[in-house]
Protein backbone atom coordinates (compact mmCIF):
# COMPACT_ATOMS: atom_id res chain seq x y z
CA UNK A 1 0.00 0.00 0.00
CA UNK A 2 1.32 3.79 -1.15
CA UNK A 3 1.87 6.54 1.47
CA UNK A 4 -1.36 8.46 0.14
CA UNK A 5 -3.02 4.82 0.58
CA UNK A 6 -1.99 4.67 4.48
CA UNK A 7 -2.56 7.87 4.89
CA UNK A 8 -5.97 7.61 3.65
CA UNK A 9 -6.98 4.43 6.05
CA UNK A 10 -5.52 6.39 8.97
CA UNK A 11 -7.68 9.61 8.07
CA UNK A 12 -10.42 7.36 8.30
CA UNK A 13 -9.52 5.33 11.20
CA UNK A 14 -9.22 8.40 13.17
CA UNK A 15 -12.68 9.61 12.11
CA UNK A 16 -13.96 5.94 12.90
CA UNK A 17 -12.37 6.29 16.61
CA UNK A 18 -13.91 9.62 17.38
CA UNK A 19 -17.55 8.60 16.62
CA UNK A 20 -17.34 5.26 18.93
CA UNK A 21 -16.04 7.56 21.26
CA UNK A 22 -19.10 8.77 21.38
CA UNK A 23 -21.27 6.06 20.66
CA UNK A 24 -19.60 3.85 23.41
CA UNK A 25 -21.10 6.42 25.96
CA UNK A 26 -24.62 6.62 24.20
CA UNK A 27 -24.46 2.68 24.32
CA UNK A 28 -24.52 2.89 27.95
CA UNK A 29 -27.80 4.46 28.06
CA UNK A 30 -29.60 2.51 25.38
CA UNK A 31 -31.42 0.72 28.01
CA UNK A 32 -33.05 3.94 29.15
CA UNK A 33 -34.11 5.14 25.63
CA UNK A 34 -37.35 4.71 26.71
CA UNK A 35 -37.24 7.40 29.28
CA UNK A 36 -35.24 10.14 27.13
CA UNK A 37 -37.05 13.10 27.19
CA UNK A 38 -37.67 15.50 23.86
CA UNK A 39 -34.57 17.26 25.45
CA UNK A 40 -32.05 14.75 26.01
CA UNK A 41 -32.93 13.30 22.63
CA UNK A 42 -32.08 16.37 21.27
CA UNK A 43 -28.85 16.49 22.55
CA UNK A 44 -28.33 13.05 21.38
CA UNK A 45 -28.87 14.05 18.20
CA UNK A 46 -27.01 16.80 18.23
CA UNK A 47 -23.98 14.65 19.77
CA UNK A 48 -23.54 12.83 17.50
CA UNK A 49 -24.14 15.12 14.29
CA UNK A 50 -21.43 17.73 15.75
CA UNK A 51 -18.95 14.66 16.43
CA UNK A 52 -19.43 13.22 12.25
CA UNK A 53 -18.85 17.21 11.48
CA UNK A 54 -15.98 17.76 13.72
CA UNK A 55 -14.29 14.17 12.27
CA UNK A 56 -15.28 14.73 8.76
CA UNK A 57 -16.32 18.33 7.12
CA UNK A 58 -14.50 20.84 9.61
CA UNK A 59 -10.95 20.92 8.21
CA UNK A 60 -8.44 21.01 11.42
CA UNK A 61 -6.11 23.88 11.68
CA UNK A 62 -3.25 21.61 13.57
CA UNK A 63 -2.01 18.30 15.06
CA UNK A 64 -1.77 14.68 13.39
CA UNK A 65 -5.03 14.67 11.74
CA UNK A 66 -4.08 17.90 9.60
CA UNK A 67 -1.15 16.19 8.24
CA UNK A 68 -3.81 13.28 7.42
CA UNK A 69 -6.60 15.50 5.62
CA UNK A 70 -3.78 17.20 4.06
CA UNK A 71 -2.47 14.04 2.30
CA UNK A 72 -6.27 13.02 0.99
CA UNK A 73 -7.28 16.64 -0.29
CA UNK A 74 -6.74 17.70 -3.63
CA UNK A 75 -4.84 20.98 -2.30
CA UNK A 76 -2.56 21.56 0.36
CA UNK A 77 -3.66 24.13 2.86
CA UNK A 78 -3.19 26.48 6.11
CA UNK A 79 -4.96 28.94 7.52
CA UNK A 80 -3.71 31.16 10.96
CA UNK A 81 -6.26 33.53 12.92
CA UNK A 82 -6.66 35.85 9.69
CA UNK A 83 -4.84 34.07 6.62
CA UNK A 84 -6.29 31.18 4.86
CA UNK A 85 -3.57 29.50 2.49
CA UNK A 86 -4.18 26.96 -0.46
CA UNK A 87 -2.08 25.33 -2.72
CA UNK A 88 -2.72 23.08 -5.70
CA UNK A 89 -1.67 22.51 -9.04
CA UNK A 90 -3.88 22.91 -12.25
CA UNK A 91 -4.47 20.58 -13.86
CA UNK A 92 -5.59 18.91 -10.71
CA UNK A 93 -4.49 14.68 -10.86
CA UNK A 94 -6.60 12.35 -11.00
CA UNK A 95 -5.28 10.55 -8.21
CA UNK A 96 -5.62 13.23 -6.09
CA UNK A 97 -9.30 13.62 -6.56
CA UNK A 98 -9.85 9.97 -6.80
CA UNK A 99 -8.24 9.86 -3.29
CA UNK A 100 -10.92 12.37 -1.99
CA UNK A 101 -13.72 10.37 -3.82
CA UNK A 102 -12.79 7.25 -1.75
CA UNK A 103 -12.65 9.31 1.35
CA UNK A 104 -15.86 10.90 1.08
CA UNK A 105 -17.67 7.34 0.04
CA UNK A 106 -16.09 4.85 2.54
CA UNK A 107 -17.21 7.58 5.68
CA UNK A 108 -21.10 7.67 3.69
CA UNK A 109 -21.28 4.23 3.71
CA UNK A 110 -20.11 3.39 7.01
CA UNK A 111 -21.98 6.16 8.59
CA UNK A 112 -25.26 5.22 7.12
CA UNK A 113 -24.95 1.83 7.55
CA UNK A 114 -28.19 0.63 9.51
CA UNK A 115 -27.08 -1.79 11.90
CA UNK A 116 -24.50 -0.09 12.77
CA UNK A 117 -26.30 3.47 13.40
CA UNK A 118 -29.07 1.24 15.17
CA UNK A 119 -26.43 -1.06 17.63
CA UNK A 120 -24.48 2.13 18.77
CA UNK A 121 -26.49 4.88 18.58
CA UNK A 122 -29.68 4.41 17.72
CA UNK A 123 -30.27 7.24 15.30
CA UNK A 124 -29.87 7.32 11.70
CA UNK A 125 -27.53 9.92 9.22
CA UNK A 126 -27.99 10.74 5.90
CA UNK A 127 -25.11 11.60 4.07
CA UNK A 128 -25.36 13.74 1.26
CA UNK A 129 -22.62 14.67 -1.34
CA UNK A 130 -21.10 15.44 -4.33
CA UNK A 131 -22.22 13.58 -7.82
CA UNK A 132 -20.10 10.45 -7.94
CA UNK A 133 -21.37 10.32 -11.66
CA UNK A 134 -19.46 13.45 -12.98
CA UNK A 135 -16.45 12.56 -14.68
CA UNK A 136 -14.92 16.46 -13.77
CA UNK A 137 -16.41 16.86 -10.38
CA UNK A 138 -15.84 20.91 -8.38
CA UNK A 139 -15.11 20.31 -5.62
CA UNK A 140 -16.41 23.38 -2.49
CA UNK A 141 -15.31 24.92 0.78
CA UNK A 142 -16.19 27.57 2.58
CA UNK A 143 -13.98 29.98 4.82
CA UNK A 144 -16.06 31.56 7.69
CA UNK A 145 -17.63 33.65 8.99
CA UNK A 146 -16.84 35.28 5.64
CA UNK A 147 -19.41 33.25 3.65
CA UNK A 148 -16.33 33.01 1.08
CA UNK A 149 -15.98 30.21 -1.15
CA UNK A 150 -12.94 27.88 -2.53
CA UNK A 151 -14.08 25.59 -5.58
CA UNK A 152 -11.89 23.51 -7.39
CA UNK A 153 -11.83 21.32 -10.85
CA UNK A 154 -9.54 19.77 -13.22
CA UNK A 155 -8.06 23.20 -14.80
CA UNK A 156 -9.59 25.55 -12.72
CA UNK A 157 -9.75 27.39 -9.25
CA UNK A 158 -11.86 30.44 -8.05
CA UNK A 159 -12.33 31.89 -4.71
CA UNK A 160 -15.73 33.85 -4.68
CA UNK A 161 -18.72 34.89 -2.53
CA UNK A 162 -20.83 31.72 -1.28
CA UNK A 163 -24.43 31.38 -1.72
CA UNK A 164 -24.34 28.05 0.56
CA UNK A 165 -26.96 28.20 3.72
CA UNK A 166 -24.02 27.31 5.86
CA UNK A 167 -22.82 30.67 5.86
CA UNK A 168 -22.98 32.29 9.35
CA UNK A 169 -23.51 35.71 7.21
CA UNK A 170 -23.77 37.17 3.78
CA UNK A 171 -20.76 38.07 1.82
CA UNK A 172 -19.09 41.35 1.82
CA UNK A 173 -15.86 41.34 0.06
CA UNK A 174 -14.46 44.20 1.78
CA UNK A 175 -13.24 41.82 4.56
CA UNK A 176 -10.61 40.61 2.27
CA UNK A 177 -7.59 43.20 2.46
CA UNK A 178 -5.14 41.07 -0.13
CA UNK A 179 -4.65 38.29 -2.06
CA UNK A 180 -1.34 36.99 -2.97
CA UNK A 181 -0.43 33.97 -5.71
CA UNK A 182 2.31 32.14 -6.61
CA UNK A 183 2.51 30.74 -9.63
CA UNK A 184 5.58 27.92 -9.91
CA UNK A 185 6.21 26.72 -13.43
CA UNK A 186 8.87 23.38 -12.74
CA UNK A 187 8.53 22.26 -16.19
CA UNK A 188 11.65 22.60 -18.40
CA UNK A 189 9.89 22.39 -21.27
CA UNK A 190 7.79 25.19 -20.52
CA UNK A 191 8.01 28.18 -22.90
CA UNK A 192 6.24 31.09 -21.82
CA UNK A 193 7.46 34.17 -23.08
CA UNK A 194 4.60 36.43 -23.01
CA UNK A 195 2.46 38.60 -20.18
CA UNK A 196 -0.16 40.56 -20.45
CA UNK A 197 -1.83 43.03 -17.58
CA UNK A 198 -5.24 44.21 -17.89
CA UNK A 199 -7.26 46.55 -15.76
CA UNK A 200 -10.69 45.19 -16.85
CA UNK A 201 -10.91 41.96 -17.29
CA UNK A 202 -13.68 41.57 -19.54
CA UNK A 203 -11.59 42.23 -22.17
CA UNK A 204 -8.20 39.80 -23.51
CA UNK A 205 -5.29 42.14 -22.42
CA UNK A 206 -3.37 43.01 -25.56
CA UNK A 207 -0.73 44.85 -23.68
CA UNK A 208 2.82 43.37 -22.45
CA UNK A 209 3.07 43.97 -19.05
CA UNK A 210 6.77 45.58 -18.71
CA UNK A 211 7.02 49.03 -17.29
CA UNK A 212 4.74 51.33 -16.83
CA UNK A 213 2.28 49.40 -18.51
CA UNK A 214 2.56 46.50 -15.59
CA UNK A 215 2.19 47.59 -11.91
CA UNK A 216 4.19 47.26 -9.23
CA UNK A 217 2.42 48.38 -6.30
CA UNK A 218 3.76 47.98 -2.38
CA UNK A 219 0.46 47.17 -0.05
CA UNK A 220 -0.04 50.00 1.91
CA UNK A 221 -2.48 49.47 4.80
CA UNK A 222 -4.35 52.51 4.45
CA UNK A 223 -5.12 52.09 1.60
CA UNK A 224 -9.44 50.80 1.40
CA UNK A 225 -8.62 48.91 -1.97
CA UNK A 226 -8.19 45.19 -1.56
CA UNK A 227 -4.95 44.44 -2.98
CA UNK A 228 -3.26 41.29 -4.85
CA UNK A 229 0.01 40.49 -5.97
CA UNK A 230 1.09 37.57 -8.65
CA UNK A 231 4.77 36.32 -8.35
CA UNK A 232 6.04 33.99 -11.11
CA UNK A 233 8.70 31.05 -10.42
CA UNK A 234 10.04 30.15 -13.58
CA UNK A 235 13.40 28.92 -12.34
CA UNK A 236 12.82 25.26 -13.66
CA UNK A 237 12.28 26.76 -17.62
CA UNK A 238 14.58 29.99 -17.41
CA UNK A 239 16.39 28.37 -20.68
CA UNK A 240 13.56 28.74 -22.47
CA UNK A 241 10.95 30.72 -20.83
CA UNK A 242 10.99 34.83 -21.59
CA UNK A 243 9.52 36.67 -18.62
CA UNK A 244 9.88 40.66 -18.46
CA UNK A 245 8.26 41.08 -15.17
CA UNK A 246 7.75 38.12 -12.95
CA UNK A 247 5.52 40.28 -10.29
CA UNK A 248 3.08 42.36 -10.56
CA UNK A 249 1.12 43.67 -7.84
CA UNK A 250 -1.61 46.84 -6.96
CA UNK A 251 -4.25 47.68 -5.52
CA UNK A 252 -7.68 48.01 -7.19
CA UNK A 253 -11.10 48.38 -7.67
CA UNK A 254 -13.23 45.08 -6.79
CA UNK A 255 -16.11 46.16 -9.31
CA UNK A 256 -13.72 47.54 -12.03
CA UNK A 257 -11.04 44.14 -11.54
CA UNK A 258 -8.08 43.54 -13.42
CA UNK A 259 -6.84 40.33 -15.19
CA UNK A 260 -3.40 38.88 -16.22
CA UNK A 261 -2.12 36.59 -19.02
CA UNK A 262 0.38 34.22 -19.36
CA UNK A 263 0.98 32.35 -22.19
CA UNK A 264 3.52 31.65 -25.47
CA UNK A 265 3.84 32.81 -28.72
CA UNK A 266 5.06 31.53 -31.74
CA UNK A 267 4.87 28.22 -33.80
CA UNK A 268 5.89 25.72 -31.51
CA UNK A 269 4.72 26.86 -28.43
CA UNK A 270 3.87 24.05 -25.91
CA UNK A 271 2.82 26.13 -22.90
CA UNK A 272 -1.03 27.06 -22.53
CA UNK A 273 -2.13 30.45 -21.31
CA UNK A 274 -2.81 30.58 -17.77
CA UNK A 275 -5.22 33.03 -16.66
CA UNK A 276 -6.08 34.95 -13.51
CA UNK A 277 -8.91 37.60 -13.21
CA UNK A 278 -9.78 39.41 -10.25
CA UNK A 279 -12.64 40.83 -8.66
CA UNK A 280 -14.58 40.00 -5.59
CA UNK A 281 -11.91 37.08 -5.69
CA UNK A 282 -9.78 35.19 -7.63
CA UNK A 283 -10.02 33.15 -11.10
CA UNK A 284 -7.20 30.68 -12.06
CA UNK A 285 -7.79 28.71 -14.92
CA UNK A 286 -4.98 26.53 -16.63
CA UNK A 287 -5.33 23.71 -19.07
CA UNK A 288 -3.46 20.28 -19.86
CA UNK A 289 -0.85 19.46 -21.47
CA UNK A 290 1.27 20.89 -18.68
CA UNK A 291 1.04 21.26 -14.84
CA UNK A 292 1.92 24.58 -12.85
CA UNK A 293 1.44 24.81 -9.30
CA UNK A 294 -0.02 27.53 -7.50
CA UNK A 295 -0.23 28.83 -4.01
CA UNK A 296 -3.12 31.44 -2.83
CA UNK A 297 -3.05 33.39 0.22
CA UNK A 298 -6.03 35.62 1.46
CA UNK A 299 -5.77 37.60 4.58
CA UNK A 300 -8.81 39.14 6.02
CA UNK A 301 -9.62 42.15 8.27
CA UNK A 302 -10.32 39.24 10.95
CA UNK A 303 -10.20 35.92 12.57
CA UNK A 304 -11.03 33.00 10.34
CA UNK A 305 -13.05 30.61 12.51
CA UNK A 306 -13.96 27.73 10.19
CA UNK A 307 -12.54 25.81 7.00
CA UNK A 308 -14.72 23.30 5.71
CA UNK A 309 -15.77 20.82 3.40
CA UNK A 310 -19.23 21.94 1.21
CA UNK A 311 -19.26 18.54 -0.51
CA UNK A 312 -20.61 16.28 2.44
CA UNK A 313 -23.72 17.67 4.15
CA UNK A 314 -25.00 15.20 7.36
CA UNK A 315 -28.51 15.36 8.31
CA UNK A 316 -29.14 13.02 12.15
CA UNK A 317 -32.40 12.42 13.46
CA UNK A 318 -34.25 9.39 15.59
CA UNK A 319 -35.80 6.72 14.16
CA UNK A 320 -39.45 8.42 14.42
CA UNK A 321 -37.59 11.21 11.95
CA UNK A 322 -39.18 13.69 15.18
CA UNK A 323 -36.45 15.14 15.97
CA UNK A 324 -33.50 16.16 13.53
CA UNK A 325 -30.69 18.03 12.64
CA UNK A 326 -28.96 18.78 10.07
CA UNK A 327 -26.42 21.51 9.01
CA UNK A 328 -26.95 23.14 12.68
CA UNK A 329 -30.26 23.25 11.75
CA UNK A 330 -32.27 21.49 14.86
CA UNK A 331 -36.08 20.54 14.30
CA UNK A 332 -39.26 18.92 16.36
CA UNK A 333 -41.28 17.42 13.62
Amino acid sequence: MGERGILFTAMVFLMILSILALNATVKENRALEQHFTVPAKILRVSGLFENIWDSVIELKKSGTATEIEKRVQPFDYNFAPNTVYAGFGLPVRDAETQTYLDTLNLAKIMLEDKNYNKMYAGLDVNIRTIDWNDATPTYHYLIEPYCYEFALAQIAAQFYGSTSNRCSGTFDFSHVKRIDVNIKIYQPSEDYNRVYYSPNPGFTPSTLCTGANCPKQAYSDSNSQPYFSVTINYAACAGNCIIAQDKISAHYSPTTGARIDLNCAGATCASAPIILIFGEGVSIMHTPPLRTEFSVMHSFDGNVSSFQFLDFNVAVSTPDGKIVKSNYIEAIN
